[in-house]
C-alpha cells in the first residue's frame, strides 16, 4: 500500500530530462504453481502528486504481473486529492499483467481532480490483461479526469466486464467531467476487447468521441447529464446509446455537419457528421440539443447538427434547438438531423417548447416542427420577419428585414437574431417601433413649429407702428408717434402635445406615435416707419427647446437660429399689407433605445420661408384678415453613432404651406397721465396644405436596403385664439404680456409671450 493521504509528492519540476515518476509500485511473481503477484493499493485522499519535466510513462505508474502465475489487483482512490501531470505520457497508468494466467481487477475511485496536461497524454490507462482470463476495471468518478489535448480521457485496454461511472451526485464539492482539454474530436473514452458498461448519471458530464471496441457494450447518459460526442461514437453493431438526459452533438460552440459552402462565424465550428455505430433510444426525459445554423443568404442552405445511427433508432423526448447566428431568412425549410441505418420509430419525439437559452422555441418570426420520412427525421421551420398584422410602419421595417436576411448581411445579424427571439406579438411590435428611429419625424415638425412661431411673432410685431399712421376715431392720439424708431423684444415659452388618437401606448397596434414638445425662444428686432408710411424692420431670434416620444424610447433637443426681414403698409385707413422672409439653420440632439441599445444623433436643418398677411380695417377695431406662410426645411442626411442597432437617414424636405383666416380684435384705452392701454385679440383658423412628415432611412449594419415611415402628421386645420396687453409706460417705453392656444384634432398647445418695446 502507498499511502499520501493528505501528503503531498512534487517532483521533476527542474529536471529537463529522465523518467520522474511520482508514484511508481511493481509487484510482480517469476514463479509458478500457486503463487501470484500481489495487489497494490496507492491512497491519495487529500493529498496532492505532482510531476513536472518527465518524460516518464506517468505520474503514478502501478503494475501487478504475473509471470506464469496470475497478477494481482490494483486499487487507486483518489478523494479530495489531485494527480496532475505536466508531460509524461498519461497522469495514472495501473495495470494488470499475466502472461499465462488471470489478470486481476483494476478499481479506481477518484472524487477530485487527475489531469495530464501534454498534448497527446492521456488522463487514465486501465490494463487488465490475462494469458487465461482478464479482471474487471472499475472507474467510479465524482470529479475532474482530464487528458491533453489530443490525448484521452480514459483509455482501457482488454479487461472483462468494465464499468466507467461517472456520478455528479458523489461529491457535492466537486463536478463530474471526463474530457480533454482539446476540442470534441478526441476520443475521451477508449475501450478494447472487454465489454464496456458507461453510465453518465445524475448531471455529469462527458465530452468528446468514444470508442468502447470489441465486446458487448453500452452507454447510458442518465437523466440530467450532459454527453457531449465529436465525430465517432463507436459502440458496436448491436450496441446502444441510450439517453435519458441532453445529448449534444459537438456542445453549443459546434455544429456537427458539414457546412457547404457557408462560412461559419467564430468562434462557432463545424466537424463534419457525428456517427453512431450501434442502436441509438432516446426517452422521454432525453433531449438532443441541436445547433441550427442559418447560413447567411438564400444561396446557402441552413444545416444542423447530424447523427448518422447504423443501427436502429427509438425517437421519445424532444429535440431542443439552440440557433447559432442570425442569419434566419425569410422561407420554409427542412433539414436532416437523424437518419437511421435500421428501422426508425417515433416514440413520441417533439420540439422542446424552449431554446436552448431558456427563451421559447416558437417566436412570431420562427415556427419549428418534426417530421419522420424514409428513415430520417427532419427538423421544419419556417420563417417571416413581416407577418401582415403589423402597423404600416412596422411592416415598411419587417420587410426590409426580409430582404436583408434573404440576400445575407453579417453585420446586421444581432438585430434579426433579437427579432427571430421575441416571442410576444406586442413585444415584436414594440421592438420593430424602437428600431424605426420614427422620433426623426418629430424632429421635423419641431423645426417647422418653432420655424411658424419666429414668424408669426415677427408678423404680430410688424404693425406695431400702424397707430401712428391711422387717422381713424378707432384710435386714440399717442404721444409717441413722433418717435419713429422701435426696437423691440419678445420672450416666448410654449408647451404642445400631439396625441396620435390611442387610448393604451403599449399596445403598439397603432402607426404612429404620439410625442409632446416645448420650445423657449427670445427674439429681438427693431423697425421704423417711413414718410410714405412704410414700415420696414429687421428680427432675429434663438429658440430652444426638447420633444420626447415615450412610445419610441426617442426624446431629443432642438437649437434653432433665425434671422428675418420684414415689412408693412397700410393704404388709405382702409387694407393693410405685411410680410417677413427669414431663413433659419436647427441643430438636434436625440437619443433613442432600440430593443433596450442606446443608439445617439446630431443633426441639423436648414429652412427659408416667410408669411404674408393683408387685411381690412374696419369699424370697432375689427380686423379680418388672411395670411399665408410658406417655409422649406431640409433635414440633412446623417448617421447614428451605433453601428449595429443604429440607422443612416437621407436628407428629407418638408414643408409648411398654411392659410389663415380670422378677425384681429384692437382697442386702446387713455390713462390720466397720457399713457396708453392697448388690448389685442385675435380668432382664426388655419388649414396647412403639407402636413405629411416622413423618413427614409437605412441599418447602418444593412446600408443598401431602406425602408420608409411616417410620423404623426400635422393637422391640416387648426383653431387658434391670441390675446395681448400692451402698456405704454412712458413716451418711449411699452411692456406687454399675451397668451396664445393652439386647438386641433390632436394637437393642443399654449403660448406665453413677453414683450418691450421702445420709441425713438
Amino acid at each position: 500500500m502507498i499511502n499520501n493521504n493528505g501528503g503531498s509528492i512534487d517532483v521533476g519540476a527542474s529536471i529537463t530530462s529522465g523518467d520522474i515518476y511520482a508514484i511508481r509500485a511493481l509487484s510482480e511473481s517469476n514463479g509458478s504453481g500457486t503463487g501470484s503477484a500481489g495487489s497494490i493499493t496507492i491512497m491519495n485522499n487529500n493529498g496532492t502528486v505532482q510531476t513536472g519535466v518527465s518524460s516518464a510513462a506517468a505520474a503514478v505508474w502501478a503494475e501487478s504481473r504475473g509471470n506464469k502465475t496470475d497478477a494481482g489487483s490494483i486499487s487507486l482512490q483518489n478523494i479530495n486529492g489531485s494527480i496532475e501531470a505536466a508531460t509524461t505520457i498519461a497522469a495514472v497508468s495501473l495495470h494488470s499483467i499475466s502472461d499465462a494466467g488471470n489478470a486481476d481487477n483494476i478499481s479506481v475511485e477518484s472524487r477530485s481532480t487527475i489531469i495530464s496536461y501534454a498534448d497527446g497524454s492521456t488522463a487514465l490507462e486501465l490494463n487488465s490483461s490475462g494469458g487465461n482470463a482478464n479482471g474487471d476495471i472499475i472507474v467510479t468518478n465524482g470529479g475532474l479526469i482530464q487528458g491533453g489535448a489530443g490525448g484521452k480521457g480514459i483509455a482501457i485496454t482488454n479487461g472483462a466486464n468494465n464499468v466507467i461511472t461517472n456520478d455528479n451526485s458523489l461529491d457535492p464539492a466537486d463536478a463530474a467531467m471526463i474530457r480533454t482539454s482539446g476540442n470534441v474530436l478526441d476520443f475521451v473514452i477508449t475501450g478494447g476487447n472487454g465489454n464496456e458498461t458507461i453510465r453518465n448519471l445524475n448531471g455529469a458530464t462527458i465530452i468528446g468521441s468514444v470508442d468502447l471496441g470489441a465486446g458487448t457494450n453500452s452507454f447510458l447518459n442518465g437523466e440530467g447529464s450532459y454527453f457531449l460526442p465529436g465525430g465517432k461514437i463507436y459502440l458496436g453493431a448491436g450496441n446502444t446509446l441510450t439517453n435519458d438526459g441532453y445529448l449534444s452533438l459537438g456542445g453549443l460552440d459546434a455544429v456537427m455537419n458539414n457546412p457547404g459552402d457557408d462560412v461559419p462565424r467564430p468562434p462557432l465550428r463545424t466537424f463534419g457528421p457525428s456517427t453512431l455505430t450501434g442502436n441509438f433510444t432516446q426517452s422521454a426525459t432525453g433531449q438532443m440539443l441541436t445547433n441550427l445554423n442559418f447560413a447567411s443568404s438564400a444561396g446557402r442552405a441552413d444545416y444542423a447538427d447530424f447523427l448518422d445511427v447504423t443501427g436502429d433508432a427509438e425517437l421519445g423526448g424532444h429535440v431542443t434547438l439552440d440557433p447559432t447566428t442570425g442569419a434566419g431568412k425569410p422561407g420554409s425549410f427542412s433539414i436532416p438531423v437523424l437518419t437511421a441505418g435500421g428501422s426508425l420509430t417515433d416514440k413520441g419525439i417533439s420540439i422542446y417548447p424552449t431554446f436552448t437559452s431558456g427563451t421559447s422555441s416558437s417566436t412570431v418570426v420562427f415556427s419549428p416542427s418534426l417530421h419522420i420520412s424514409d428513415k430520417t427525421l427532419f427538423l421544419e421551420y419556417s420563417i417571416d420577419y413581416a407577418p401582415n398584422w403589423l402597423s404600416r410602419n412596422q411592416l415598411s421595417y419587417a420587410q426590409m428585414v426580409n430582404s436583408i436576411q434573404t440576400f445575407g448581411v453579417p453585420a446586421f445579424e444581432p438585430v434579426a437574431s433579437a427579432l427571430l427571439s421575441i416571442v410576444d406579438p406586442t413585444d415584436y411590435r414594440r421592438a420593430l417601433d424602437s428600431l424605426t428611429g420614427e422620433g426623426t419625424t418629430t424632429a421635423q415638425h419641431v423645426g417647422l413649429q418653432s420655424r411658424g412661431l419666429f414668424l408669426d411673432t415677427v408678423l404680430g410685431q410688424s404693425g406695431a407702428l400702424f397707430e401712428c399712421d391711422q387717422k381713424s376715431k378707432r384710435y386714440i392720439d399717442r404721444s409717441d408717434c413722433d418717435l419713429r424708431f422701435r426696437p423691440w423684444v419678445v420672450a416666448t415659452r410654449g408647451n404642445w402635445d400631439r396625441d396620435a388618437g390611442y387610448p393604451d401606448g403599449s399596445t403598439h397596434t397603432y402607426n404612429e406615435a404620439s410625442s409632446s414638445n416645448d420650445a423657449s425662444m427670445f427674439t429681438v428686432g427693431s423697425d421704423s416707419i417711413l414718410e410714405d408710411g412704410l414700415v420696414v424692420g429687421w428680427a432675429f431670434g434663438q429658440t430652444k427647446g426638447g420633444y420626447s416620444l415615450p412610445d419610441r424610447w426617442t426624446q431629443g433637443d432642438q437649437a434653432q437660429t433665425n434671422l428675418a426681414v420684414y415689412t408693412a403698409k397700410s393704404f388709405a385707413d382702409i387694407v393693410y399689407v405685411k410680410g417677413t422672409f427669414s431663413g433659419g439653420d436647427t441643430e438636434f440632439r436625440q437619443r433613442r433605445y432600440a430593443i433596450g441599445r442606446e443608439v445617439n444623433a446630431r443633426f441639423d436643418s436648414q429652412a427659408l420661408g416667410g408669411k404674408v398677411e393683408a387685411g381690412l380695417f374696419g369699424p370697432w377695431g375689427i380686423t379680418p384678415f388672411i395670411a399665408y406662410r410658406l417655409d422649406r426645411q431640409q433635414r440633412n442626411a446623417f448617421n447614428e453613432d451605433n453601428k449595429t442597432w443604429g440607422n443612416g437617414y437621407r436628407s428629407e424636405v418638408d414643408f409648411s404651406r398654411e392659410v389663415s383666416v380670422g378677425l384681429h380684435l384692437f382697442q386702446s384705452f387713455a390713462l390720466t397721465e397720457g399713457h396708453i392701454i392697448s388690448a389685442s385679440a385675435s380668432v382664426y383658423g388655419s388649414k396647412d396644405y403639407a402636413t405629411d412628415r416622413e423618413l427614409t432611412a437605412s441599418p447602418l449594419a444593412a446600408p443598401n436596403f431602406s425602408y420608409s415611415v411616417n410620423g404623426q402628421p400635422k393637422d391640416s386645420e387648426q383653431l387658434n385664439l391670441d390675446f395681448n396687453l400692451d402698456a405704454q409706460f412712458t413716451e418711449a417705453l411699452s411692456i406687454g404680456f399675451g397668451v396664445s392656444a393652439v386647438l386641433g384634432q390632436s394637437e393642443t398647445g399654449g403660448v406665453a409671450t413677453a414683450t418691450l418695446q421702445m420709441r425713438f
